[in-house]
């Protein structure tokens, strides 16, 4: 039998030594037998000791009790009973993290209409997919299958308190609107929120499949962007204390979506100021609204709801900006007609003038946005090569000096206006090889030769 003194041995066993220096599960399994073979009332000192020091000495999770200092929610955390120890239990099995979550929702859901029961009742699957920046997804089912809904969501986010807060913030102001899965708790890193699965909306070969990618992009786009951006300021209010050149950039300019992702801008004020002039701004009255973008909206960040309805997902590029910003992804991918019909959709969808010009105006905003944010944005603010979709870096003085000479913002300014060039940019099958080649992008917007290709 162990001692109480071997206990404290125990808990005084950094969290941080590695696996191959000492046997995670032993260790667990030793102590989890102490803790049932004496009956321990966990609480005070002890508690904190021993149990969140076999947590992470177990599984490698013991900072997400002891992070922040806060031994209190440590001893809150492993109180007295069978759930401790199933929990501890899990970190042996390998299913630490599932049970955590079940935790978790067992808790938040109890007054949010479901039944009391033993979190071991509770199915949970842990889900692939989430952004960069998430942590672990895990569904978890009630096992009353009569309640609504009868399942839900737990994520749990990387630790950053400024990246957390803004994609929150932003997933509440979608879930306002219906644009989002409905939330029953969202802070710190953590959120609970309604399951919602895959839309199929993952476009085919086949004409009615890309037809109907498009018109859910669409739509989802028109939804996003009824919702509120009143959390936008304080973020950024936040963000210009950091990295004070943000307070020079104008919240409708195309640079927002991809500093939300990277959350920093280390350029200086000229830089900045020289960025901004240089880049081509949205032709269409509808492109340039400022709105609630998602920045990251292709088919896999569409989901559909219990009711059917479509939601998005994953905002770690969310920002305000202007709305070509959530066309434009699906733009790069598809060809002229479907351009148009994406186009004529949205303009549908938000109750704006569709005709000819204006579906023309904002296909082009669409295409000229995707060779902006992929070519060159991107390539600037981003620091590595998987969020520049492979392309290499480009210094901010080189990026400078190549938009200067190719003068895409005047380019794009004259093309606006000849229905002739808008129409070849509309058309062009090769938008999305322009993302590496934007002198040949220049080429296209400058050309007068209808038989260009």
């Amino acid at each position: 039998m162990m001692s109480l003194g071997d206990v404290r041995a125990l808990g005084s066993v950094p969290s941080n030594i590695g696996p191959a220096k000492i046997l995670r599960r032993q260790h667990l399994c030793i102590a989890v037998t102490f803790a049932q073979s004496t009956s321990i009332t966990m609480n005070g000192s002890l508690a904190i000791t021993t149990f969140a020091a076999m947590c992470g000495v177990a599984s490698g999770y013991a900072h997400r009790f002891v992070r922040k200092g806060d031994r209190g929610a440590v001893a809150r955390r492993f109180g007295p009973s069978a759930q401790d120890l199933w929990l501890l239990a899990g970190a042996a099995s390998g299913d630490y993290r599932k049970r955590e979550a079940t935790l978790e929702v067992s808790k938040v859901m109890s007054v949010n209409g479901w039944p009391a029961a033993d979190p071991a009742s509770f199915e949970a699957e842990e889900l692939r997919g989430g952004s960069n920046y998430t942590e672990i997804v895990i569904a978890v089912r009630s096992p009353d299958m009569n309640v609504k809904p009868d399942r839900v969501v737990y994520k749990c986010y990387a630790p950053d308190a400024l990246r957390n807060m803004r994609m929150l913030e932003a997933s509440k102001s979608y879930a306002a609107v219906g644009a989002a899965p409905r939330q029953f708790i969202a802070e710190d890193n953590m959120v609970i929120e309604e399951f919602a699965g895959d839309a199929n909306v993952a476009a085919d070969d086949d004409v009615a499949s890309l037809e109907k990618s498009c018109e859910s992009v669409a739509s989802m786009s028109a939804k996003l962007h009824t919702a509120s951006i009143n959390w936008f300021e304080p973020w950024r209010r936040e963000m210009e204390t950091q990295f004070p050149a943000l307070r020079l950039v104008p919240t409708d300019s195309s640079l927002w979506p991809v500093v939300a992702y990277t959350g920093a801008m280390k350029l200086t004020d000229s830089q900045t100021e020289s960025l901004i002039s240089l880049l081509p701004k949205p032709a269409s009255e509808a492109g340039r609204r400022v709105v609630c973008v998602h920045g990251d909206l292709h088919d896999a960040n569409i989901l559909v709801g219990p009711d059917g309805s479509l939601l998005a997902c994953d905002f770690e590029f969310t920002s305000a900006s202007n709305a070509a910003q959530d066309l434009m992804y699906k733009a790069a991918s598809i060809d002229g007609s479907l351009r148009r019909r994406l186009c004529t959709q949205y303009l549908k969808e938000i109750g704006a003038p569709h005709g000819e010009e204006e579906v023309e105006l904002l296909a082009f905003d669409a295409c000229v946005a995707a060779v902006i944010h992929f070519g060159v944005l991107r390539r600037i603010l981003c620091s590595n090569k998987i969020a520049t979709c492979g392309l290499p870096i480009m210094p901010i003085e080189d990026a400078l000096e190549s938009l200067r000479k190719l003068d895409l913002a005047g380019a794009v300014q004259v093309a606006s206006s000849d229905p002739e060039r808008r129409r070849r940019v509309i058309d062009s099958a090769e938008i999305r090889g322009f993302i590496a080649d934007l002198p040949g992008f220049a080429l296209l917007l400058d050309r007068q030769n209808s038989n260009y290709k």
